[in-house]
């Protein structure tokens, strides 16, 4: 997933808000790989090692939604098309050579690798909605009642930790649960700006201390594994 304040995220998020345009190579890429494979991406960007803190310069092509990206899969739509992406790698190659930029992109070692900008975003509104937008306090000041012992945002999944099965049974049957997803979800479609976010797929789950401590030794490495 894309990281907040990297060079690739930026890059995405701009590109997104049309406030900047990719290179022309870019430009060159993105129009042909739309053309072979009728998915154009959001954008591409090129990275030095000492960018991203690698071994090897890499190319990431970014997608607006996961969606996207799953047709550049084999059918078992876990492992990657490597036809298709040595296919995008030889073009870049080629305009590489093309437009005489060899000083400006190392392609020796070159590496593609996949992204998309959605999850990413997803994922940065619910961690500002939980801890910088103060949602936790909003919660637990609303809901002083329950045994809410912690928050736990992962990627774009936010689980609600209660103390019991107790706990969690009476909170689902008081409709406290329903409450506080529908309480986060208006918090959190303020900072939607592309509205990527639905009700529907709002990823709000609760669970127990109880159980975290019986199923996983009160391990959250366990858990999410």
């Amino acid at each position: 997933m894309l990281s907040p304040n990297s060079k690739t995220y930026l890059q995405a998020y701009n590109t997104k808000q049309d406030k900047s345009i990719p290179l022309l190579i870019m430009q060159k890429l993105i129009q042909w790989i739309a053309s072979t494979h009728q998915i154009k991406p959001l954008t591409i960007v090129y990275e030095t090692p000492i960018e991203y803190r690698g071994s090897a310069p890499r190319l990431t092509v970014i997608f607006e939604h996961p969606e996207d990206q799953k047709v550049f899969l084999n059918n078992d739509g876990f492992t990657e098309n490597q036809i298709k992406k040595q296919s995008i790698l030889k073009k870049f190659i080629s305009l590489v050579n093309e437009l005489n930029l060899q000083k400006k992109y190392d392609t020796q070692s070159l590496f593609i690798v996949y992204d998309n900008f959605s999850d990413a975003f997803k994922s940065i509104c619910l961690n500002k909605t939980i801890h910088k937008g103060k949602g936790e306090n909003i919660i637990r000041d609303t809901f002083p009642e329950i045994n809410l012992l912690q928050f736990i945002t992962y990627n774009y999944c936010l689980i609600l930790f209660l103390e019991t099965e107790n706990d969690l049974t009476s909170a689902a049957n008081n409709g406290i649960t329903n409450r506080i997803k529908k309480i986060l979800y208006d918090l959190i479609k303020k900072q939607d700006l592309f509205n990527y976010i639905s009700y529907k797929d709002f990823p709000v789950h609760f669970d127990s201390k109880e159980n975290l401590d019986k199923k996983f030794g009160g391990s959250m490495r366990a858990y999410f594994n």
